[in-house]
């Protein structure tokens, strides 16, 4: 979203360029977060400003809770970072369920954030939202031109009001949260038909299975969407836990929970290529990258 609007946002803020930490197709909160770990380096100078825009892309596969764990911890570590940076939460004008933007938006008040729901933009346009989008999902130029104006009120309005930045406390609106650390794993100690290259599994035909032992309250599965994608029934303890569906019309590294709340202590994790081929998919192709625990 971000690389679409930014002119848009220049224009209203008279800011110099935008230097983007992290943006991928499709994105999800949890890639967000671990990529954050993982990934991104610090900002020796720091930010001012900082978006956080998940919500959409993650409907169907987190739980309210794993949701707003998950983006209380981001909220938390980008603060602790970037004590000066002011950060906008947007909540994305597709969503039409509230559940995520009750989370988003208690969030918001929680850490003393500026919150933008451009459904509310969205909803008082005088062209319909047809108009507005270029799939139903993502807005097209009208569409960010309302995104814009909005968040450029709203940073006008809480700026004219005398508000600070706040401080990073120590209450957490999900304390019980297993979601406070996070690595990406990459070793299987049995592997069945998949090829191990660069410590990524690759495998094309259903039965395939590969198995880890891990420690953690929580496991997640990294993998890379292809138009051949794959099912992928993940299994926890011999439990099976969730089908995946690695099957997107473009490639990306996706990740998806499989499951949380797990007691502590080592669990073991199977991974295996479904009998049944996606019904959208040209293919039964697998690429797992690994897997994250806490």
């Amino acid at each position: 979203m971000v690389w679409s609007i930014e002119s848009e946002i220049k224009k209203y803020l008279s800011c110099r360029p935008f230097h983007r930490p992290h943006y991928d197709g499709g994105a999800v909160v949890l890639a967000g977060w671990i990529d954050y770990i993982e990934r991104l380096k610090k900002k020796a100078d720091g930010y001012d400003l900082v978006f956080i825009c998940y919500g959409q892309n993650d409907q169907g596969s987190l739980t309210t809770e794993e949701f707003g764990a998950i983006y209380e911890n981001l909220i938390r570590r980008i603060k602790h970072d970037y004590p000066y940076a002011e950060i906008v939460t947007l909540v994305e004008s597709s969503l039409q369920s509230e559940t995520f933007p009750d989370v988003i938006k208690s969030l918001t008040k929680r850490y003393g954030l500026i919150n933008v729901d451009t459904r509310q933009s969205f909803g008082k346009s005088a062209l319909p939202y047809d108009q507005l989008t270029i799939d139903g999902v993502h807005p097209n130029n009208e569409g960010y031109k309302l995104y814009a104006q909005q968040i450029y009120d709203a940073l006008s309005q809480e700026y004219d009001s005398g508000k600070q930045i706040s401080e990073l406390g120590d209450s957490l609106l999900y304390p019980q949260s297993s979601f406070t650390s996070g690595r990406t794993l990459r070793e299987w100690t049995t592997i069945n038909g998949f090829i191990h290259r660069g410590n990524a599994l690759f495998g094309n035909k259903p039965g395939f299975t590969a198995e880890s032992e891990f420690e953690g309250q929580f496991v997640a599965l990294s993998y890379m969407t292809d138009p051949k994608g794959a099912l992928v029934n993940v299994y926890v303890d011999g439990k099976f836990q969730r089908q995946i569906s690695t099957n997107i019309p473009f490639v990306v590294n996706w990740k998806s929970i499989v499951t949380s709340g797990l007691a502590q202590g080592k669990h073991q994790l199977k991974v295996e290529i479904a009998p049944a081929k996606d019904a959208v998919s040209t293919g039964t192709f697998a690429h797992i990258i690994g897997y994250i625990t806490n």
